[in-house]
């Protein structure tokens, strides 16, 4: 009968239970999934891959638009912040030989960002092997917002010189220029 579906969680039966990041009844904990009757429910997607890391974006042509852009993403499980930038971002990225030199350099981040041009990228969205967001492109005198979206390939990200995604950026007045990301 029923007792041989219910009554204990193993292969096979029909479970339904929930699963916590710590005791279900304080305020900061969070369902990570559920289970009814043997089936599971993810409430938190982990991130497909991790798209930290600086990239160089070559640019098709759009009238006097930047043709290279560089980015730096970083990420923390599903969080990802970033900037955007019309020079080399020399803020240096722990995981990476090259940047590790980099950051022997004796200038400030806000030195290299005023120099740069660098501006933070808002509303940064990763959604599965995507990411999207806002820029204010101000900064190169273009006034208003700019909105970005790359798509990562399947390609080894930490493989320098290696395109890794494709996408395009929106400017304030609605040109499309299309973008190759490199590492």
């Amino acid at each position: 009968g029923i007792d041989r579906q219910l009554g204990s969680i193993r292969k096979g039966l029909l479970a339904s239970f929930v699963v916590t990041s710590g005791d279900l009844f304080d305020s900061q904990t969070e369902i990570v999934e559920t289970w009814v009757e043997g089936t599971r429910y993810q409430h938190k997607t982990d991130p497909n891959r991790s798209v930290a890391g600086h990239f160089e974006l070559k640019l098709a042509r759009v009238g006097k638009r930047p043709t290279r852009l560089y980015l730096r993403l970083r990420q923390d499980g599903d969080k990802v912040t970033g900037s955007i930038s019309d020079q080399p971002i020399l803020d240096p990225m722990p995981d990476n030989k090259k940047n590790r030199k980099a950051s022997r350099r004796k200038r400030t981040a806000a030195e290299d960002n005023e120099r740069n041009n660098t501006v933070r990228l808002k509303s940064l969205k990763l959604t599965d092997t995507s990411i999207s967001g806002t820029f204010d492109a101000s900064d190169w005198d273009i006034p208003g917002v700019s909105r970005m979206t790359l798509v990562f390939s399947e390609v080894d990200m930490d493989k320098d010189g290696s395109d890794v995604g494709f996408g395009g950026i929106v400017w304030p007045e609605g040109e499309y220029a299309s973008a190759i990301a490199y590492v």
